[in-house]
């Protein structure tokens, strides 16, 4: 097991339910809260295995390959054909920089399938604009931000579209904004101690201060390349070079889609993944 593992399963999981929820006792971003509490439940039935420690991010990648698979069956694709959802599917699960994460008993892998499954219900919002739906995207975003709080951004990003997008409809759904609304308030007082108590120790500078290209898109780069040089010692640069210009071509597809759609742009799940 990794150093990692060891501290959730021999240290984090054999805190209470309010030590585990509070960080009372140790206040450390480690503790990715919904997914110890999970180790927990698990390893009091089965016991102290590896296997069973990293039961919720098996079952967590069943969740993620699922919603992948959902969103991709979104999209028109009047010839029935199988191949875009196939290389849809190479694309979101076929790295092994993720599948990692649903090997270890650490709450990435499974933020990341609770994130895809709220991304699934807001799409289906979208078009169908139930009340049901925002609210299981919601639930499913607290899920992720509860499970490992990096996913924060995510949740900011989706409630903050979702809010315009039923804000400039004709017809206002107060009970959609409302279910954001309770969702987060719910979230902000889960996560209130937590992040005060991580304030207070000061566990926010172990990630980076040089800025958002060298701290999060230069090593995230890096990591996908899982130590495979392809192209020799430019291999980064020629990844990096890569990703910004399809991330240029993405916003000027977007750009026009804009637009065309105007007000119901926020429809098209193309345009709503890149916004996101």
């Amino acid at each position: 097991m990794t150093c990692d593992e060891v501290k959730t399963c021999l240290e984090y999981s054999r805190d209470s339910v309010s030590e585990i929820m509070s960080y009372s006792r140790s206040a450390v971003p480690n503790n990715h809260i919904f997914h110890t509490l999970l180790v927990k439940f698990f390893t009091n039935i089965f016991g102290m295995k590896a296997l069973v420690c990293r039961l919720p991010n098996l079952l967590g990648f069943v969740m993620y390959f699922y919603f992948c698979y959902k969103i991709l069956n979104l999209g028109e694709n009047k010839r029935g054909s199988s191949i875009p959802i196939v290389l849809g599917l190479l694309l979101l699960v076929g790295n092994p920089y993720l599948l990692d994460f649903f090997s270890l008993a650490r709450g990435y892998g499974l933020a990341c399938a609770f994130m895809m499954g709220s991304i699934y219900f807001a799409l289906n919002f979208l078009k169908s604009q139930e009340n049901k739906t925002i609210l299981l995207s919601a639930l499913f975003g607290v899920l992720s931000v509860y499970t490992n709080f990096t996913t924060l951004n995510f949740y900011v990003a989706l409630c903050f579209l979702l809010g315009i997008f039923i804000i400039i409809q004709p017809k206002k759904n107060f009970g959609a904004l409302s279910i954001l609304l309770v969702c987060s308030m719910v979230l902000a007082d889960l996560s209130y101690f937590p992040i005060v108590r991580m304030r207070a120790t000061n566990q926010f500078v172990f990630w980076g201060s040089n800025g958002f290209y060298e701290d999060t898109f230069k090593t995230l780069t890096d990591s996908l390349m899982y130590g495979s040089w392809y192209f020799g010692h430019n291999t980064a640069n020629v990844f990096r070079i890569l990703i910004l210009l399809l991330l240029f071509g993405v916003f000027i597809f977007a750009t026009f889609e804009f637009k065309k759609c105007k007000a119901e742009t926020f429809k098209t799940p193309f345009v709503f993944a890149f916004l996101l």
